[in-house]
This record gives structure tokens, C-alpha cells and sequence, in this order.
């Protein structure tokens, strides 16, 4: 170990500190990512782009952020976590910073491609910081503090977006991340152990190379099938495939690959994964879909909408950490399970509503929704992060991170397909927007789409019941040995 591994070895460190450093960065990072949407108008508006072009703005940071996940967690654990969570901080404030005073279009998606790195560099490594540092007893109030946090960043930035633009304009909503990003980066200069990898490795460049390349394609193929479906599209999503196959070829000979293959299979933690997958799944549909039925099928005021969206953060905010908690406590089989349960359930009440659904049930519905997030996502977490070996916390979480990012761009364009292609069957012509006077067939089509992703939770649900029967069953047996 070096001098610099000894001096932090030496200095004894706070942990809810360092928890404290981890969750403001991942505030920003989420209220980044989803303010962004609420500006764009403007954005086109004052910088002279077509909307097509300056959706770029939003995509570009997501296909970086997306697809620099897995690489990113694996130089975490390469050349420790904190050092590469450092660096992410620093070129998210940087690419914040060149948004902000970005003078075209172009210099804007570039400072937003940076953003994203960053954002991928700081949000892989997030949740290995925080396994690392609090015991296995503590671990799931912990990160019930960290998924709370990432919910309540992700759902208010649209409303806290609404404001800076009134008050401003569109650049202050990058800038304000810049005093947040310095006071982060110093703060963690004091508060952040930087410990020193037992079995660092060595980057694998190939690997790296190919994975990065193939998930541009596949996340930006399915990012753009959001808005058509063409022969671009479609031939991107297929080189995108081949070349995850030529990946995979590639991980077997290598002796240390960037994806270690052996965790597939781990069929828990793949579990775990895709239940995680499926939870940000409906969040991307359900995004799109509320402020929809809010405003347009229900004729409220934005700030009506904004008012019912904002009671799941408030339920999220509260239950979170609680769950953590007691998560320490009972075990993660329960909460899990009982959270998907709860979930189902609010995705068919909110299939149910009409246009004359009392405004008492919507609430009722959102905040059964918030609570069966709240007690699935930190146990769930808890879970993930407790299979992986020291050595690999870094990859697992950029895993982990790479399945909340990509659920929301899958569902988002799983429940625009479905909605938009359900209206237009029983219009009889093709539609892509709310159609006006039709209220009726904007319902029809929102509850199918909610039945879906109720009947995608379900099979999460059964899968989890079915692992917690096991682990009861193994339990039962080890005992009786």
C-alpha cells in the first residue's frame, strides 16, 4: 500500500459523512437528468433548432451516461471508488458549467455528452462507496437514504425546472449545479476514504471499447424508436447486438475482462437486476403517461399536475429510509416481495381512472404506488450490493446503475409505441400526440398501458415470492442439518 493508502487507512472517517458527500452528489446527478425535459422548448425557441435537433440535448447525455455505466464501475474497482466518484463530480460541475454558457447548439449536446460522463462516473460508483463503508447491519438504512434521495432528485426537477425557467432562463438550470459540484468535490476532499483496491487489475481497452460502442447503438436506437421507428433505427439496434455478441466473444478469452461474465450466473443478483430493471420500467411510462391524463385528458393547471405528481417523492422521502432500516432488521426476502405486491396493485388502480376518477382514489393510487417503491428499492439494493464480492462493488453498481437508466429509456418507449399505436387503431389514422376533443380514446389506450406494466411488475412479484419460498426452504434445511 502507498503512502497515499496508508494516510487514509490512518485518518478514521464519518460514515454518515461520507453518506452525506455521496447523496448530494447523486441529488444533482438526478435532478439533472430530469429537469432537462422541461426546457427544451425554450431551448429550440431561442437558440433557432428544430425540436428533432435539440432533443439531442437530453439524448446525448443520456447515451453517454448509459453507456459509460459499466466501464465506469470497473475503473472504480480498478483504481478505487472514491477517486473515480472525484473525477465524475468534477467533470459533471465542468460540463454544468460549459451548458450554462454554452453559445450554440452544438457546444451545448458536446457539454452535455461531458455532463454525462461525469454523471456515469460519480453514479456507478455511488452505492460501492456506501457498502464499503457501512456493515452489512447498517447497509439498508443507508442505501434507503440513497434511493430516496435518487427518487426525490428524478421527480422533482421538472417542477424545480418550471421555476428557474420563469424566474431566469434555461442556462441557470445547468449552472445551479456548479456551486452544488464544487462545495461536493471539496467537501469529499475531507470526507471520502479513498481506499485502495485488494486486487485492482488492469483496465481491459478492447472490452471496454466494444461495450461502450454496442450500448451507444442499442440505448440510442431505443432512445430514438421514442419518436419513429425507421430502417436507421433498426439497422443501429442490430449492429448494436452484434457487437454485444462480439463483446461477449471477446470477455471469454480475456483474463481480466471490463464484464466479468461469472456474475450472470449469480441467479439471484440477475434476479435483483431485472426486478430493478422492471421497477424503472413503469417509472419511464409512468412519466409519461400522468401528466397526459393531469392536464390535457382532465383539464388541470401545470401546477395542479405538479402538486398530485409530488405525492410519491413525499411517501418515497418518508418510507425510504424506514424500509432501509428495518431491512436491517427482518431481512430484504419480505420487504422486496411485499413492495413489488403493493405495486401491482397501484398500477391497476391507476389503469382504472376516467375522466370522472375522484381526486381522493388518484391520491390513494399514487400513494400506494410511492410505498411499494419505497419498501422494494432500498432492500432491493441491499441485495444487490451484498452478492458482490469486494473486489467487484464498483462493476456491480455501475450494473445496477446501468438498469435504472435503461429501464427508463425502454419503458419510456415500450408506452409511447403502445399508446400511440392503441389511439391511432381506434381513430383510424396514425397519431403521435394527445388528440384534442378525444379524451375518450386517450383513457382506453393509458389503460392498457398501465395494465401492461402491471402484468411486467406481476412477474416480478411471482419471482420474488418464489425466491423468498427458496430461501425459507434452504433456511429450514440448514437448520434441520
Amino acid at each position: 500500500m502507498g503512502a497515499e493508502g496508508e494516510g487514509a487507512a490512518a485518518r478514521v472517517y464519518n460514515k454518515w459523512a461520507i453518506l452525506f458527500t455521496v447523496i448530494a452528489m447523486t441529488f444533482m446527478v438526478c435532478l439533472d437528468s430530469s429537469i432537462v425535459n422541461v426546457a427544451l422548448p425554450v431551448m429550440a425557441d431561442e437558440l433557432g433548432a428544430k425540436m428533432a435537433d435539440i432533443e439531442w440535448v437530453a439524448t446525448a447525455y443520456l447515451l453517454v451516461s448509459c453507456a459509460g455505466m459499466l466501464v465506469c464501475g470497473r475503473l472504480g474497482d480498478i483504481y478505487g471508488k472514491v477517486r473515480v466518484f472525484q473525477i465524475g463530480v468534477v467533470l459533471f460541475t465542468l460540463g454544468s458549467a460549459l451548458c450554462g454558457f454554452a453559445p450554440n447548439l452544438a457546444v451545448l449536446i458536446a457539454s452535455r455528452a461531458l455532463q454525462g460522463l461525469g454523471g456515469a462516473a460519480a453514479f456507478s460508483c455511488n452505492q460501492g462507496i456506501i457498502t464499503e463503508t457501512f456493515p452489512s447491519s447498517e447497509r439498508g438504512h443507508a442505501l434507503g437514504w440513497l434511493a430516496t434521495v435518487a427518487a426525490v432528485g428524478s421527480m422533482v426537477g421538472p417542477a424545480m425546472g418550471g421555476m428557474l425557467l420563469a424566474a431566469t432562463g434555461w442556462s441557470s438550470i445547468f449552472l445551479v449545479n456548479v456551486p452544488v459540484g464544487v462545495i461536493s468535490f471539496v467537501v469529499g476532499l475531507r470526507t471520502l476514504p479513498n481506499r485502495s483496491p485488494e486486487h485492482p487489475g488492469t483496465l481491459d481497452v478492447p472490452g471496454s471499447v466494444l461495450l461502450f460502442s454496442s450500448l451507444v447503438l442499442v440505448v440510442g436506437s431505443v432512445t430514438l424508436m421514442q419518436q419513429q421507428m425507421s430502417v436507421l433505427e433498426i439497422a443501429a439496434l442490430v449492429i448494436g447486438l452484434v457487437l454485444l455478441g462480439v463483446f461477449v466473444h471477446v470477455e471469454r478469452r480475456c483474463s481480466d475482462p471490463v464484464f466479468p461474465l461469472h456474475v450472470l450466473k449469480n441467479r439471484m443478483l440477475i434476479l435483483n437486476m431485472v426486478t430493478l430493471f422492471a421497477m424503472f420500467f413503469i417509472i419511464g411510462g409512468q412519466n409519461l403517461l400522468l401528466p397526459f391524463y393531469f392536464q390535457d385528458a382532465r383539464g388541470m393547471t401545470a401546477m395542479q399536475a405538479a402538486l398530485l405528481m409530488t405525492v410519491i417523492p413525499i411517501v418515497t422521502s418518508v418510507v425510504g429510509p424506514i424500509s432501509g432500516a428495518t431491512s436491517d432488521r427482518i431481512g430484504c426476502y419480505w420487504p422486496t416481495s411485499v413492495g413489488l405486491g403493493v405495486v401491482v396493485v397501484a398500477e391497476l388502480m391507476l389503469a382504472s381512472m376516467g375522466l370522472g376518477t375522484t381526486i381522493p382514489f388518484i391520491v390513494v393510487a399514487l400513494v400506494a404506488y410511492g410505498l411499494g417503491d419505497a419498501m422494494f428499492m432500498a432492500p432491493n439494493n441491499s441485495l444487490i450490493m451484498g452478492s458482490a464480492s469486494s473486489d467487484e462493488l464498483g462493476f456491480i453498481g455501475g450494473l445496477a446503475a446501468f438498469s435504472r437508466l435503461f429501464g427508463q429509456v425502454a419503458g419510456l418507449t415500450f408506452c409511447t409505441s403502445t399508446l400511440y399505436a392503441r389511439m391511432s387503431s381506434e381513430v383510424g389514422h396514425a397519431v403521435a400526440d394527445f388528440i384534442d376533443g378525444r379524451a375518450d380514446i386517450f383513457i382506453n389506450s393509458m389503460s392498457l398501458v398501465f395494465i401492461l406494466m402491471a402484468l411486467v411488475i406481476g412477474v416480478g412479484f411471482v419471482a420474488t415470492v418464489m425466491r423468498f419460498v427458496t430461501f425459507r426452504r434452504e433456511v429450514r434445511a440448514a437448520s434441520c442439518d
